[in-house]
């Protein structure tokens, strides 16, 4: 399995993100995570909602590359940047819409590509309704930053260093009741699970079909977005299970917000 894991992770740092706020003499704290995601043309960044209301008016923020093994960090300029939050209601709870899309100037865009893939919402969208291939296998993962594994600050060369972990737990995911998504980790064991899975706001929801050439060697063959996770369900004692914004909320409610406040 953890060639698998390791097979799903090269292919899920070109689109998967943390992200990172700078604290002036402390290094970083993390926000959440998001996907890089191209919605008819407009890059940015998908993420929630609650994650996003964190960033919405600075100026700058950081961004994490998830690749295991190494970290590329950038910090982009937001100033130019549209966020469009979507809420059900003002005062929100789980089972409301918790979702956001950070439009990025071509720019900053352009300048992230360099290193990373904004993944296609409509090439996304078909995968999606094209059903479940029968015959591959598949594998639903998580994928983003673990703030209670980020370890503190260290000075290095002068200035403040904050190492950052990146975690994918596989699992498996259905749909729940109101377009929610409910992923539940392979490992429920709290002992072996950090205690709580902040950060991990905004990371992908991924289902994933490979193909088992043997001999350790797997072949990745289509990966679909099915979400975002939102929230930790059991806060007191973790086991694993996570609800997220499944894909039709992105696909019914924030693309078409976006459609409509980002005309092209």
């Amino acid at each position: 399995m953890t060639s698998l894991l390791d097979a799903i992770s090269d292919q899920l740092s070109h689109f998967a993100i943390g992200l990172v706020e700078r604290v002036e003499g402390a290094g970083s704290k993390v926000l959440g995570s998001g996907v890089l995601v191209s919605i008819e043309g407009r890059r940015g960044i998908l993420t929630c909602g609650h994650v996003a209301e964190q960033y919405e008016a600075r100026c700058d923020i950081g961004l994490v590359r998830l690749i295991a093994g190494t970290q590329k960090r950038q910090i982009i300029d937001i100033t130019d940047a549209h966020h469009i939050i979507v809420h059900s209601s003002d005062n929100w709870t789980e089972g409301d819409l918790d979702l956001a899309f950070t439009f990025l100037n071509p720019e900053v865009a352009d300048s992230i590509a360099t290193q990373s893939v904004f993944l296609n919402a409509e090439k996304n969208r078909t995968k999606i309704e094209g059903g479940e291939p029968t015959v591959y296998s598949c594998v639903d993962v998580m994928f983003g930053l673990v703030a209670e594994y980020s370890e503190a600050p260290a000075i290095e060369g002068g200035k403040f260093v904050s190492p950052m972990r990146a975690v994918l737990y596989s699992g498996k995911m259905h749909s729940d009741k109101n377009a929610l998504l409910r992923f539940q980790t392979t490992n429920d064991d709290p002992n072996e699970l950090p205690k709580d899975f902040g950060g991990l706001s905004g990371s992908g929801l991924w289902r994933i079909h490979f193909m088992d050439h043997g001999d350790g060697k797997f072949e990745i063959i289509h990966k679909q977005l099915w979400g975002i996770a939102s929230w930790q369900i059991d806060k007191q004692n973790n086991k694993g299970a996570v609800a997220g914004q499944a894909w039709d909320r992105i696909d019914q409610a924030l693309i078409p917000c976006v459609r409509d406040k980002l005309q092209l």
